[in-house]
């Protein structure tokens, strides 16, 4: 009897210590997103899908046999509550972090990550105060690709020489305005007045009529989210004909800025919003398709641009871990080094030391959205 007490004893301490090492074992994945603020929207999109992917991933079996954990918390679109929620997910444990579009608050945080040697997921730009930040890997486009298409786009098709640009006051936008500040004289544009707004301002139609004083003759806006409908109720109070091109961003506020400019709105869209229109032969159908399915099943036409990003982020940290054998530190981080051509759904990837901004493709077609239906301009 004492015999099988003390095998039993054992039996189920092994089980207690094999249970334990199982759960540290998890693949432990922690965020500082915006589910608050003025990028709540665009955060929220990139943490359900990347929510999703996990769920996606754990019912297939997770990853070299190991299941994906992940914990995010509202960083409410502010630079210091990303670096307290990040101290927050480092310190329970998270060996890889996947932030959101905060570039301000990603650069305050990475500081944290680099010195414990986490890699941080981010759909920003990278840290502005190193040229490569060995441990941050962005999801996010290159600020040229949204700039250059739109240029290129009023050269070519609409034929127009002189701009006004409208921009807020973030980073990712201090960086396209400078690039196109820089560009501009290339395509035989010139840029006649230039306005900064904020996030919150309630009419926009001061600034534009300062630009169409200057002589614009469209006004090239520069920021996301609800300022763009904004700028698109201030073109029609003034009643003012120009086109307004405007970033890519949120199926919403698309909608919203084309109900009330109709064809005189722009945008540059990514394929997840324009799968339908995509070519047979596109190398992006089958991923976006796969997304857009799993997407769909859950929360049915809601814009699944950004939520693609988050999508490939997951699914890119699954690939690394699969092939660094590895659930953190310097061996993980160098497997994104040689993670190579990687077709996502948002856009395709390709990863290196030499570069941590993955999207190296320029995937944005300019689109227009008139009588509720897109159209591309190839």
């Amino acid at each position: 009897m004492y015999v099988y007490c003390k095998a039993g004893i054992a039996a189920a301490v092994a089980m207690l210590v094999f249970s334990t090492a199982s759960q540290a074992a998890d693949i432990k994945i922690g965020g500082a997103v915006a589910l608050s603020g003025y990028l709540a929207t665009i955060d929220r999109s990139w943490n359900d899908a990347a929510m999703l992917a996990v769920e996606e991933i754990n019912k297939a079996g997770g990853v070299n046999g190991q299941k994906i954990t992940m914990t995010v918390e509202d960083m409410r679109s502010e630079p210091v509550d990303a670096v307290n929620v990040t101290k927050k997910m480092l310190s329970n444990g998270a060996t890889i972090l996947i932030n959101g579009s905060s570039s301000a608050g990603n650069a305050a945080a990475y500081p944290l990550a680099a010195r414990q040697n986490v890699p941080m997921i981010i759909g920003s730009i990278l840290p502005p105060k190193e040229s490569d930040p060995k441990w941050a890997y962005s999801f996010l486009p290159p600020p040229t690709f949204e700039v250059a298409l739109r240029l290129k786009y009023l050269k070519e098709k609409l034929n127009l020489t002189k701009i006004g640009v409208l921009h807020d006051p973030t980073p990712y936008t201090a960086l396209q305005k400078n690039y196109l500040t820089s560009v501009v004289g290339e395509y035989g544009i010139t840029v006649v007045a230039t306005e900064q707004y904020q996030q919150n301002d309630s009419d926009m139609s001061a600034y534009i009529a300062k630009m169409q004083a200057a002589g614009a003759q469209a006004i090239v806006k520069i920021g996301v989210g609800p300022s763009t409908v904004t700028a698109a109720k201030g073109l029609k109070q003034l009643n003012s004909t120009i086109p307004l091109l405007v970033n890519a961003d949120t199926l919403d506020v698309l909608k919203g800025g084309a109900d009330v400019l109709g064809k005189q709105f722009f945008f540059p869209a990514p394929p997840p919003q324009i799968y339908d229109a995509l070519a047979a032969d596109s190398p992006l159908r089958k991923p976006v398709e796969s997304f857009l399915t799993v997407w769909k099943a859950k929360y049915g036409d809601r814009d699944p641009s950004w939520a693609s990003r988050g999508w490939d982020a997951v699914q890119i940290i699954a690939a690394a871990v699969k092939k660094a054998d590895a659930t953190s530190g310097e061996k993980l981080r160098a497997a994104f080094d040689q993670m190579g051509d990687y077709v996502g759904a948002g856009a395709e990837y390709n990863f290196s030391a030499t570069n941590h901004t993955g999207i190296v493709k320029n995937p944005f077609i300019m689109t227009q959205i008139v009588d509720g239906k897109f159209v591309l301009h190839d």
